[in-house]
């Protein structure tokens, strides 16, 4: 269901007395036609058949069917992994949903989340900066009334505090352009009514500034190996998109240069090919560096058979609809869209939801299973935010009652994206690596909790507790005990505080505190990053193996001035085995040192 990096290989499989089935889901590469033909298959039945059928080739193998069945995937698979628990369960006894979206809402997100970095533009910056370690904590200064809106909505659909940086990797425009086909095949006539009728911000024109509607010609057609050439040259906190476009087949054309048009702003745009031996192909600009417009869809073909020459037509109007396609879908059982109501009625038209259609997960779980199903979620990832996961804790409550702990655990990874740290492009200091986790050994771990669960009937740790106000503001406790789930909890001060303001050449003191979570391990590795660069430069043994809380200290001077976030990462690991290579258990926290 979609692993990513190292996380479900063989190996960790082995380790596990099992092995691994991968399932392509019924479709091949970014060709996504199916979501529009036969979206079951996708959904789960390809993984089913799949599944089912290698216990056909386990037998002849080695004698014996297996004795039980998991399942597990991240982002669009964690609904799949949900719904194949739910529609096979003479196939899989457990499964591990994770950095899940939701699975009742899904229009809310990635929509409010494409207007609000649409309205902010460069004002991004200074509300990341604002929300970082030592930061001012107030993230709307300096902005307009309309960008105070905007990101104000964005705050109270779910984006968690402290996830701003992640909006910058977070694929949103990625998902439009993969989604948009099926949008429009669902509700064809909502991107025209958006600029025609009154009560829509496109028909009441105030968006007329923003409209983008040029033709150009194709400058030059780039390919995968090209783009991945330009970025490595410095791609700053680039868009992931464009690091996955770059990481295809080198000569996969992926974007082009057009002449004559600033490319800054043309995110979001379609691009079709006018003229020329591809002329009525579409794509969306899903990421631009530079002077290159990176290009996606639903479809295979990106810009085969576009040549230089070839006429193009920028248009700028779907992207600008799909911005407010969140208002027009409320879902009344979600307190998220309660700022789109008045008196229990929505304050704008409304659509048929699209939520409802099945075109993208060609079902809905329904949160009634038989096995047993651990969520791992991520509480800093900005694709897919933690209330996706609590939504669905909501409806597991709702359908199994009493019976849901029996069944069911949700555990939040603090300081985790969605995109592991290791994977995410490097950048300019602070970089993903010095403020996000690797968080596939937390995954890693409970797969083994899962399979305890099932075949010893060993319960796992106790669900994370958490709080949601009435403005989707999500926190986690604090301290070890009342944190619970399985990750480490650090902590880490400069002179007490959060920030420090020092001189070049003085030494500075750092001191953290650590402890794993309770019954799950001990902490087993304190590495140092001082610099901002994600190098973790100074590693160091932690002294007694310990399963309680632990202090660290450590002294950096830092010679040249600038704005510095140093962090500490502690592991732990169930069995504190400092050099188990699965099932370890990351966390960190960060400090602001300002020399000058």
């Amino acid at each position: 269901m979609g692993p990513l990096g190292s996380l479900g290989g063989i190996a960790f499989a082995i380790s596990c007395g099992a092995y691994l089935v991968e399932s392509n889901q019924g479709h091949f590469a970014d060709d996504l036609s199916i979501l529009r033909t036969e979206p079951t298959v996708a959904a789960y039945r390809a993984s089913v058949i799949s599944a089912r059928y290698s216990r056909h080739l386990a037998a002849e193998m080695y004698g014996q069917p297996p004795e039980h069945g998991y399942v597990f995937g991240g982002s669009g698979g964690s609904p799949r992994t949900i719904l194949c628990l739910e529609k096979a369960p003479d196939v899989y006894d457990g499964a591990i949903p994770y950095i899940m979206g939701h699975v009742t809402s899904w229009s809310l997100g990635f929509s409010v989340q494409a207007n609000a970095t649409r309205v902010l533009g460069a004002k991004i910056y200074s509300v990341i900066d604002a929300m970082e370690p030592g930061g001012t904590g107030n993230p709307f200064t300096g902005l307009t009334s309309g960008q105070r809106d905007a990101l104000a909505r964005l705050y109270r659909s779910g984006l968690p505090r402290g996830a701003e940086a992640s909006i910058l990797t977070s694929g949103y425009l990625g998902t439009f352009a993969s989604h948009v086909s099926a949008l429009m095949e669902f509700d064809p006539e909502y991107f025209q009514d958006f600029w025609s009728l009154p009560g829509y911000e496109g028909a009441d024109g105030l968006l007329a500034a923003s409209v983008i509607e040029k033709k150009s010609t194709v400058q030059k057609v780039v390919s995968a190996g090209d783009l991945r050439e330009s970025l490595d040259q410095g791609v700053g906190q680039g868009n992931m998109s464009l690091v996955w476009h770059a990481h295809g087949a080198p000569e996969t054309p992926v974007g082009i240069v057009l002449d004559g048009i600033d490319a800054s702003n043309l995110h979001g745009a379609t691009l079709t090919i006018t003229s020329g031996s591809a002329a009525g192909h579409e794509l969306y600009c899903v990421g631009v560096h530079g002077d290159i417009v990176v290009g996606g869809a639903d479809t295979p073909y990106r810009f085969d058979g576009v040549a230089p020459g070839d006429e193009v037509l920028v248009d700028n109007r779907r992207y600008l609809a799909y911005c407010y396609f969140h208002r027009y879908q409320v879902d009344p059982a979600a307190p998220e869209y309660a700022q789109f109501q008045l008196d229990g009625r929505p304050i704008y038209p409304q659509r048929p939801l699209f939520s409802k259609s099945g075109l993208l997960s060609g079902d809905t779980p329904t949160g009634t299973f038989a096995g047993k199903l651990i969520v791992v979620q991520n509480a800093h990832d900005a694709a897919c935010w933690p209330n996706g996961a609590v939504s669905f804790q909501r409806l597991v409550r709702e359908q199994l009652g009493e019976q849901a702990d029996r069944q069911f655990r949700l555990w939040f990874m603090e300081n985790a994206a969605h995109i592991p740290a290791s994977m995410q492009p490097a950048g300019a200091p602070p970089t993903p690596k010095n403020r996000l986790i690797d968080y596939e050994g937390c995954l890693e771990q409970a797969i083994r909790y899962l399979i305890e669960w099932v075949e010893d009937a060993t319960e796992p740790p106790p669900s994370s507790p958490y709080e949601i106000d009435v403005n989707q503001c999500f926190c986690l406790a604090r301290t070890p005990p009342a944190r619970k789930g399985i990750q480490p909890v650090v902590t880490l001060t400069v002179g007490g505080q959060a920030r420090a303001d020092v001189k070049p050449g003085q030494p500075v003191l750092f001191e953290a505190s650590a402890a794993p979570a309770p019954g799950v391990g001990r902490l087993v590795a304190v590495e140092w990053d001082f610099e901002g660069g994600g190098m973790w430069e100074l590693k160091e043994p932690v002294p007694v193996v310990s399963d309680s809380v632990s202090e660290f200290t450590s002294t950096h001077v830092f010679q040249e001035p600038g704005t510095y976030f140093a962090a500490v990462k502690v592991t732990a690991e169930r069995n504190g085995d400092v050099s188990a290579q699965y099932g370890r258990m990351t966390n960190l926290a960060r400090v602001r040192v300002v020399v000058s």
